[in-house]
């Protein structure tokens, strides 16, 4: 599971508290008819309310203050930003030193989503609002965490939904205003008296899908004590409605005897399925429920199914909680049917990042090799529709990696644009032959017939390549650091650099960085990335392309870019934006995307092709 989760609790805090504060539409009364002053079917505040809104000043700081100090993993990262040199405006550095990305940098978008709309609250327990211990029954949340969450569930309906056992997850938190829902969702049950914040629909819960197989799941509980009583550290926990098997604190050579005792159980029972979480491993009945379906029933029974008017929030850390993501960004795969219905009668334009879209993310950036089965996949996309690459590398690298010709590359993070020499077949006959370099005075212009060349930072190349060599001889004390020249862009990998390094190679790149005001400094997947601060982006670079085949304000075309990392988040976004087209991200964990599906593999990227 990515560690962004990790502190989310910190922006759930703030974000309820400005939510409150700062919007003429608060989502606590119930709607009044016709959709009420707000409009838009949202809550309309009224001044008899306001006094339970006194969230301003110092409560506020007290409230987030709380939600920081208690956060499971606060002490670390707040240990590792000592220790980080100051970076100003630079968060994204700091970010990535800290270990922990915050949701903080999407707040104002999930203000923008909550106005009008009824927010709702999901939260996992282990690992979101009490830390990972050893011991799962000292799993303890802190006083100041529970204060938090009682605030929360003031104002928004709040939901926990764990893997743990209903019973033992409500007595660790210890709030009888929440839902629960225990055993990955298997076991829901509501507060004994309906909040005042459900809607007149709703209904009281109480749901149990898989109530047949408590008996069957006490027989695997006992046979699991026995079987693994042999296994020094391991700890069989019986989650009411599933089982689990803690191996935290088991010698690593143990685990793969430990799996073996784990599945000579399992064989006996056939309608179990195992599955695992954060060093545990779990036994679920083979019904078709799982954290996603609770969150879909517990909607329904607050009556907001199929509603406009409700922003459901979900915060969780472990793998299982990969459920509620797919809800939202389903795979690409599983709603191809839809995909195409969506494209009847329309062009298709493909845009493909590279490095783990692509190809695989390894050790060595010059190693990044596509395999043949996906050029030739490449190839057939590229032969019906316009395609073009985006990446944050050099264009020619890039071109050197995927060697088609026929394909429009845009390196540097869309700085960098070049279509084919000879204009493809499916381009529309307003689309013009692109020759565009706006600081032309820096950089010869290259003259090529139909040709895209758009180069909109050409007057930061020397800059670049000064920063480029200081950051060769800057890194080249820190073992695994590789520092590669992108063109328009300087990337600084670190995947191969001790960990303990990572605070020590982000003093020298910023060390470097104060010269040059004129450069920015981001992150990547185990890469920080230094680019010109020019408004440029791959969303700007999918909109230019778009706009030179022709397709600049048209209904009949439909957009899709695949890609993995968080600069393809700007693509996204103006998909997302235009409502029009697909974002779909390549990622095998749960992350905050704008993208519309989603993929797990590289290689499904290549099926999807197909």
């Amino acid at each position: 599971m990515t560690k962004q989760n990790v502190v989310v609790p910190e922006a759930m805090a703030i974000s309820v508290a400005a939510v409150a504060n700062s919007s003429p539409l608060f989502p606590y009364p119930p709607p009044l008819p016709g959709g009420g002053a707000g409009g838009g079917g949202g809550f309309a505040l009224r001044k008899k309310y306001l006094s339970q809104l006194d969230l301003g000043g110092r409560r506020t700081n007290t409230w987030v203050e709380s939600m920081k100090a208690s956060s499971p993993t606060h002490s670390k990262a707040a240990a590792a930003l000592a220790a980080a040199p100051s970076v100003g405006a630079q968060d994204e550095c700091t970010t990535w030193i800290m270990r922990h990305p915050s949701a903080l940098n999407k707040f104002e978008q999930i203000i923008s989503a909550s106005k009008g709309k009824q927010i709702v609250m999901f939260l996992d327990y282990d690992g979101t609002l009490s830390p990972i211990v050893d011991d799962p029954d000292s799993a303890f949340m802190s006083d100041a965490m529970r204060a938090a969450v009682r605030d929360v569930a003031r104002f928004f309906p709040t939901a926990i939904v764990s893997g743990r056992c209903r019973d033992k997850v409500y007595n660790f938190v210890r709030l009888a205003e929440l839902y629960y829902a225990g055993s990955h969702g298997m076991d829901i049950k509501g507060p004994a008296r309906g909040p005042r914040y459900k809607k007149a629909k709703a209904k009281a819960v109480l749901f149990q899908p898989a109530s047949e197989f408590l008996p069957m799941i006490e027989e695997v509980y006992k046979a699991l004590l026995e079987k693994t009583k042999s296994v020094p550290g391991a700890k069989v926990e019986n989650n009411k409605f599933c089982v689990s098997v803690h191996f935290r604190c088991v010698d690593e050579k143990s685990w793969s005897g430990l799996a073996e005792e784990v599945m000579s159980v399992l064989k006996e029972y056939p309608k179990l399925r195992l599955t695992q979480g954060r060093k545990v491993l779990e036994i679920k009945p083979t019904i078709k429920w799982d954290k996603g379906k609770a969150l879909e029933f517990l909607l329904e029974s607050l009556g907001f199914a199929d509603c406009n008017d409700v922003l459901p929030v979900y915060i969780g850390d472990d793998r299982t909680d990969e459920d509620a993501f797919k809800m939202r960004h389903p795979s690409a795969l599983n709603k191809f049917e839809q995909i195409i219905s969506a494209s009847k009668g329309k062009q298709i334009v493909m845009f493909l990042d590279y490095d783990g879209t692509l190809s695989p993310i390894v050790d060595d950036p010059d190693s990044a090799f596509m395999s043949d089965a996906m050029r030739a996949a490449v190839r057939d996309v590229a032969r019906f529709f316009p395609t073009a690459i985006v990446s944050g590398r050099c264009r020619d690298k890039v071109y050197n990696f995927v060697r088609l010709a026929e394909l429009y590359y845009a390196g540097s993070h869309g700085m960098d644009i070049k279509g084919p020499a000879r204009g493809p077949r499916y381009k529309k006959a307003k689309a013009k032959a692109v020759l565009f370099q706006p600081a032309s005075e820096f950089l010869p212009m290259i003259e090529e017939a139909k040709a895209v060349l758009f180069q909109p930072a050409s007057e930061f190349l020397p800059m670049i390549e000064e920063v480029y060599k200081a950051l060769l001889e800057k890194t080249k004390s820190v073992p695994g650091a590789k520092v590669e020249n992108n063109k328009f862009c300087v990337s600084v990998h670190f995947r191969c650099v001790d960990e303990k390094s990572w605070s020590g190679l982000a003093e020298e790149v910023m060390s470097v960085l104060k010269e040059y005001p004129k450069l920015r400094l981001t992150q990547g997947r185990k890469v920080l990335e230094i680019k010109p601060t020019i408004k440029w982006d791959k969303g700007k670079a999918l909109e230019f392309l778009l706009e030179s085949l022709g397709f600049a304000d048209c209904n009949d075309v439909l957009p899709v870019y695949i890609g993995d990392d968080r600069t393809d988040e700007d693509a996204f976004k103006v998909l997302r934006d235009r409502g029009q087209g697909f974002g779909i991200l390549v990622s095998k964990f749960p992350k905050e995307t704008n993208a519309s599906y989603s993929l797990q593999e590289p290689s499904e990227a290549s099926a999807d092709g197909h």
